[in-house]
């Protein structure tokens, strides 16, 4: 890792969202702790009806218990006020079964390089048929996309997936926050 990726992750809050699922068993938090144990906090949002302790791991880590599963955006906001309270500058979106890819800090910290201006970050996801985020988006139907040119992508004609998307905290706290209104499948 180079000294402006390091750099980065002081500045990233990653926050975790689980639900019935022991945090060692996630794989965001397995994923952390071997390839980026070098974050300074992380912010575990547990959904699940029954709270469960913390494992031992070299960065201090946040744990908020949510038995009414309030959803992904609650949890959402809840990190935004907490990066903004510990002076973070970007949020680092996870769900429990995300497998961050091992170059993701260096991409980004050479995005933020490229496009200084822009406030949301998201990287190329495949699954085994194929891309799956950024996606199209018209008429409340999503269509996968067959190749993403790299670059800054309109969100008028395109969409990315939460997990793994950065955010930088102030634009979000602009924007007022996560709609809490949306379900899961269209917070997204």
């Amino acid at each position: 890792m180079n000294v402006i990726s390091e750099k980065l992750t002081n500045d990233i809050l990653p926050i975790i969202v689980i639900y019935k699922l022991s945090i060692r068993d996630s794989l965001a938090w397995q994923s952390l702790n071997t390839d980026y144990s070098y974050f300074s906090s992380v912010l575990i949002y547990d959904n699940s009806p029954v709270s469960q302790p913390i494992p031992d791991t070299r960065f201090k880590v946040y744990y908020l218990h949510d038995h009414h599963n309030s959803g992904v955006s609650k949890a959402y906001n809840e990190g935004l006020k907490m990066a903004d309270s510990l002076g973070k500058k970007w949020l680092l979106l996870l769900d429990q079964d995300t497998q961050l890819p091992n170059d993701i800090i260096a991409s980004y910290a050479q995005s933020i390089y490229q496009y200084p201006e822009e406030n949301f970050f998201a990287p190329i996801l495949n699954d085994k048929i194929g891309i799956v985020s950024p996606f199209s988006y018209s008429y409340g139907i999503t269509h996968r996309l067959n190749a993403v040119k790299k670059g800054v992508l309109s969100l008028s004609k395109y969409r990315a997936v939460n997990s793994c998307s950065l955010i930088r905290t102030q634009a979000m706290k602009l924007a007022g926050g996560f709609d809490e209104r949306l379900p899961l499948d269209h917070s997204d």
